[in-house]
Protein backbone atom coordinates (compact mmCIF):
# COMPACT_ATOMS: atom_id res chain seq x y z
CA UNK A 1 0.00 0.00 0.00
CA UNK A 2 2.89 2.31 0.42
CA UNK A 3 2.18 3.03 -3.41
CA UNK A 4 -0.97 4.03 -2.53
CA UNK A 5 -1.77 7.38 -1.73
CA UNK A 6 -3.78 7.45 1.22
CA UNK A 7 -7.44 7.68 -0.22
CA UNK A 8 -11.07 9.10 1.83
CA UNK A 9 -13.66 9.13 0.08
CA UNK A 10 -17.49 10.10 1.95
CA UNK A 11 -20.53 8.64 0.12
CA UNK A 12 -23.97 9.13 1.56
CA UNK A 13 -25.58 5.92 0.32
CA UNK A 14 -29.11 6.92 -0.21
CA UNK A 15 -28.23 10.54 -1.60
CA UNK A 16 -28.35 11.13 -5.70
CA UNK A 17 -24.84 11.65 -6.44
CA UNK A 18 -23.26 9.10 -3.86
CA UNK A 19 -25.16 6.25 -5.59
CA UNK A 20 -23.18 7.19 -8.36
CA UNK A 21 -20.23 6.11 -7.21
CA UNK A 22 -21.69 2.94 -5.34
CA UNK A 23 -23.56 1.63 -9.07
CA UNK A 24 -19.68 1.85 -10.31
CA UNK A 25 -18.70 -0.05 -8.00
CA UNK A 26 -20.78 -2.94 -8.33
CA UNK A 27 -20.80 -2.65 -12.02
CA UNK A 28 -17.09 -2.94 -11.93
CA UNK A 29 -16.98 -5.73 -9.40
CA UNK A 30 -14.34 -3.87 -7.20
CA UNK A 31 -14.96 -5.16 -3.31
CA UNK A 32 -13.76 -3.31 -0.29
CA UNK A 33 -10.67 -5.56 -0.26
CA UNK A 34 -9.73 -4.26 -3.98
CA UNK A 35 -10.46 -0.97 -2.59
CA UNK A 36 -8.24 -1.47 1.04
CA UNK A 37 -5.33 -2.62 -1.46
CA UNK A 38 -5.29 0.42 -3.16
CA UNK A 39 -5.55 2.42 0.08
CA UNK A 40 -8.80 3.74 -0.24
CA UNK A 41 -11.22 4.52 2.63
CA UNK A 42 -14.88 4.84 2.38
CA UNK A 43 -16.84 6.75 5.37
CA UNK A 44 -19.93 6.24 5.41
CA UNK A 45 -22.21 9.60 6.39
CA UNK A 46 -25.65 9.74 6.92
CA UNK A 47 -28.98 12.33 7.50
CA UNK A 48 -29.52 13.67 10.81
CA UNK A 49 -33.32 14.50 12.01
CA UNK A 50 -32.27 18.33 11.72
CA UNK A 51 -31.04 17.55 7.80
CA UNK A 52 -27.57 17.61 8.45
CA UNK A 53 -25.05 15.38 6.59
CA UNK A 54 -22.72 14.02 9.32
CA UNK A 55 -20.08 10.74 9.26
CA UNK A 56 -21.15 7.87 11.48
CA UNK A 57 -19.73 7.82 14.99
CA UNK A 58 -16.26 6.90 14.65
CA UNK A 59 -15.21 8.01 11.43
CA UNK A 60 -13.85 11.01 10.18
CA UNK A 61 -15.93 14.08 10.00
CA UNK A 62 -17.13 14.84 6.36
CA UNK A 63 -14.93 18.38 5.48
CA UNK A 64 -16.91 21.41 5.95
CA UNK A 65 -18.22 23.32 3.15
CA UNK A 66 -18.36 19.89 0.56
CA UNK A 67 -21.09 18.27 -1.13
CA UNK A 68 -21.05 14.51 -1.68
CA UNK A 69 -19.32 12.69 -2.69
CA UNK A 70 -16.00 14.13 -2.30
CA UNK A 71 -13.08 12.39 -2.18
CA UNK A 72 -9.71 13.24 -0.77
CA UNK A 73 -6.26 11.91 -2.26
CA UNK A 74 -3.44 12.40 -0.49
CA UNK A 75 -3.23 16.03 -0.34
CA UNK A 76 -5.67 16.81 -3.29
CA UNK A 77 -9.44 16.77 -3.76
CA UNK A 78 -12.37 15.58 -5.78
CA UNK A 79 -15.21 16.94 -5.75
CA UNK A 80 -17.80 15.83 -8.56
CA UNK A 81 -19.29 12.59 -8.82
CA UNK A 82 -18.33 11.89 -12.51
CA UNK A 83 -14.79 13.03 -11.66
CA UNK A 84 -14.55 10.51 -9.19
CA UNK A 85 -16.10 7.61 -10.96
CA UNK A 86 -13.56 8.31 -13.90
CA UNK A 87 -10.76 8.60 -11.36
CA UNK A 88 -11.70 5.16 -10.18
CA UNK A 89 -11.87 4.24 -13.37
CA UNK A 90 -8.33 4.94 -14.55
CA UNK A 91 -7.06 3.53 -11.62
CA UNK A 92 -8.75 0.07 -10.74
CA UNK A 93 -11.30 -0.21 -13.54
CA UNK A 94 -10.22 -3.67 -14.54
CA UNK A 95 -9.10 -5.34 -10.74
CA UNK A 96 -12.51 -6.51 -10.38
CA UNK A 97 -12.40 -8.00 -14.07
CA UNK A 98 -14.88 -6.09 -15.78
CA UNK A 99 -12.74 -5.06 -18.26
CA UNK A 100 -14.28 -2.52 -20.35
CA UNK A 101 -13.69 0.94 -19.90
CA UNK A 102 -17.06 2.82 -17.97
CA UNK A 103 -17.10 5.59 -20.87
CA UNK A 104 -17.74 3.51 -23.65
CA UNK A 105 -15.70 1.36 -25.31
CA UNK A 106 -14.67 3.22 -28.66
CA UNK A 107 -14.52 6.85 -29.33
CA UNK A 108 -18.41 6.74 -30.75
CA UNK A 109 -19.45 4.95 -27.65
CA UNK A 110 -17.55 7.84 -25.29
CA UNK A 111 -19.00 10.56 -27.49
CA UNK A 112 -22.62 9.19 -27.03
CA UNK A 113 -21.42 9.13 -23.02
CA UNK A 114 -20.60 12.47 -22.90
CA UNK A 115 -23.44 13.88 -25.20
CA UNK A 116 -26.13 11.88 -22.97
CA UNK A 117 -24.41 13.07 -19.71
CA UNK A 118 -24.55 16.95 -20.87
CA UNK A 119 -28.13 16.75 -21.67
CA UNK A 120 -28.83 15.01 -17.88
CA UNK A 121 -26.68 17.34 -16.63
CA UNK A 122 -28.82 19.59 -17.72
CA UNK A 123 -32.14 18.31 -17.58
CA UNK A 124 -30.93 17.90 -13.81
CA UNK A 125 -30.81 21.11 -13.23
CA UNK A 126 -34.29 22.31 -14.65
CA UNK A 127 -35.95 19.76 -12.87
CA UNK A 128 -34.58 20.47 -9.48
CA UNK A 129 -35.56 24.39 -10.52
CA UNK A 130 -39.20 22.95 -11.55
CA UNK A 131 -39.53 21.11 -7.99
CA UNK A 132 -38.39 23.58 -5.58
CA UNK A 133 -40.78 25.64 -6.91
CA UNK A 134 -43.56 23.43 -6.98
CA UNK A 135 -43.42 21.18 -4.14
CA UNK A 136 -43.76 22.50 -0.11
CA UNK A 137 -41.41 19.83 1.50
CA UNK A 138 -38.66 21.11 -0.58
CA UNK A 139 -38.22 23.94 1.43
CA UNK A 140 -36.96 22.07 4.39
CA UNK A 141 -33.57 21.93 1.75
CA UNK A 142 -33.68 24.13 -0.53
CA UNK A 143 -32.95 26.97 1.09
CA UNK A 144 -36.47 29.05 -0.56
CA UNK A 145 -39.07 29.69 1.99
CA UNK A 146 -42.96 29.08 0.78
CA UNK A 147 -43.65 32.74 -0.21
CA UNK A 148 -40.39 32.55 -2.34
CA UNK A 149 -41.49 29.38 -4.40
CA UNK A 150 -43.24 30.73 -7.82
CA UNK A 151 -45.38 28.60 -10.45
CA UNK A 152 -44.51 30.35 -13.13
CA UNK A 153 -40.95 29.91 -12.72
CA UNK A 154 -41.68 25.78 -12.76
CA UNK A 155 -43.24 26.03 -15.39
CA UNK A 156 -40.20 27.59 -17.14
CA UNK A 157 -38.07 25.30 -15.79
CA UNK A 158 -40.19 22.14 -16.53
CA UNK A 159 -40.71 23.27 -20.18
CA UNK A 160 -36.59 23.60 -20.43
CA UNK A 161 -36.69 20.02 -18.62
CA UNK A 162 -38.50 18.82 -21.48
CA UNK A 163 -36.83 20.01 -23.97
CA UNK A 164 -33.77 18.76 -23.13
CA UNK A 165 -35.85 15.21 -22.38
CA UNK A 166 -36.61 15.22 -25.79
CA UNK A 167 -33.25 15.76 -27.24
CA UNK A 168 -32.48 12.75 -25.00
CA UNK A 169 -35.04 10.50 -26.19
CA UNK A 170 -34.26 11.39 -29.43
CA UNK A 171 -30.76 10.26 -29.63
CA UNK A 172 -31.08 6.98 -27.67
CA UNK A 173 -33.57 6.07 -30.18
CA UNK A 174 -30.71 6.46 -32.87
CA UNK A 175 -28.77 3.95 -31.56
CA UNK A 176 -28.28 0.29 -31.40
CA UNK A 177 -28.38 -1.65 -28.23
CA UNK A 178 -29.95 -1.93 -25.09
CA UNK A 179 -27.52 0.81 -23.11
CA UNK A 180 -27.82 4.58 -23.26
CA UNK A 181 -24.12 4.83 -25.07
CA UNK A 182 -25.12 2.09 -27.63
CA UNK A 183 -23.92 -1.23 -27.81
CA UNK A 184 -24.19 -4.00 -24.59
CA UNK A 185 -22.06 -2.53 -21.98
CA UNK A 186 -23.06 -0.63 -19.23
CA UNK A 187 -21.74 2.87 -19.27
CA UNK A 188 -21.44 6.24 -17.32
CA UNK A 189 -24.94 7.75 -19.07
CA UNK A 190 -26.48 4.49 -17.59
CA UNK A 191 -25.23 4.74 -14.44
CA UNK A 192 -26.19 8.36 -13.60
CA UNK A 193 -29.96 8.44 -15.55
CA UNK A 194 -30.83 5.23 -13.43
CA UNK A 195 -29.49 7.07 -10.39
CA UNK A 196 -31.52 9.71 -11.32
CA UNK A 197 -34.71 7.76 -11.83
CA UNK A 198 -34.27 5.72 -8.57
CA UNK A 199 -33.79 8.66 -6.34
CA UNK A 200 -36.47 10.62 -7.62
CA UNK A 201 -39.00 7.87 -7.07
CA UNK A 202 -38.92 8.97 -2.73
CA UNK A 203 -40.78 12.14 -3.76
CA UNK A 204 -43.09 10.57 -5.54
CA UNK A 205 -41.97 11.35 -9.09
CA UNK A 206 -41.98 9.36 -12.41
CA UNK A 207 -38.78 10.80 -14.20
CA UNK A 208 -39.36 9.50 -17.57
CA UNK A 209 -43.05 9.34 -17.94
CA UNK A 210 -43.97 10.07 -21.44
CA UNK A 211 -40.54 8.81 -22.82
CA UNK A 212 -40.90 6.17 -24.55
CA UNK A 213 -37.13 5.25 -25.58
CA UNK A 214 -36.28 5.75 -22.23
CA UNK A 215 -38.76 4.27 -20.68
CA UNK A 216 -38.28 1.00 -22.30
CA UNK A 217 -33.92 1.21 -21.18
CA UNK A 218 -35.10 1.79 -17.66
CA UNK A 219 -37.57 -1.46 -17.55
CA UNK A 220 -34.60 -3.14 -19.12
CA UNK A 221 -32.23 -2.26 -16.87
CA UNK A 222 -33.50 -1.60 -13.20
CA UNK A 223 -33.78 -5.05 -12.42
CA UNK A 224 -29.90 -5.54 -12.59
CA UNK A 225 -28.26 -6.94 -10.08
CA UNK A 226 -26.01 -3.46 -9.65
CA UNK A 227 -29.01 -1.36 -9.40
CA UNK A 228 -28.93 -1.51 -5.84
CA UNK A 229 -32.93 -0.68 -4.44
CA UNK A 230 -33.97 1.59 -1.54
CA UNK A 231 -33.47 -1.04 1.71
CA UNK A 232 -30.02 -2.05 0.74
CA UNK A 233 -29.11 1.55 0.77
CA UNK A 234 -30.51 2.47 3.89
CA UNK A 235 -28.94 -0.53 5.77
CA UNK A 236 -25.74 0.69 4.59
CA UNK A 237 -26.22 4.78 5.59
CA UNK A 238 -27.22 3.13 9.24
CA UNK A 239 -24.58 0.69 9.56
CA UNK A 240 -20.94 1.72 7.77
CA UNK A 241 -21.09 -2.02 6.22
CA UNK A 242 -20.00 -1.34 2.89
CA UNK A 243 -19.49 -4.96 3.01
CA UNK A 244 -23.22 -5.22 2.47
CA UNK A 245 -23.27 -2.87 -1.17
CA UNK A 246 -19.86 -4.43 -2.47
CA UNK A 247 -18.52 -7.29 -1.11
Amino acid sequence: MPSHPRTTLWLWPTGLFPRRILYFLRIKNITTSILSSHNITIIPVTMTPTYALESLPGFESRPGNTTLPVMRVGETWIYESLAIMEYLEELLGKDGGAAWDIRGDSALKKAHTRDVLSLLGDAVVWSGVAFIHSEASSTSWSGLTASQMSASAAAHADKKFRVLMARLEYGVSQRQGKRLSGGEQVTLADICLVSQVEYMTKYGMQWLDGWDMLGKWYEGIKGEEWVLGKEVLEGVEGSGRWEDALG
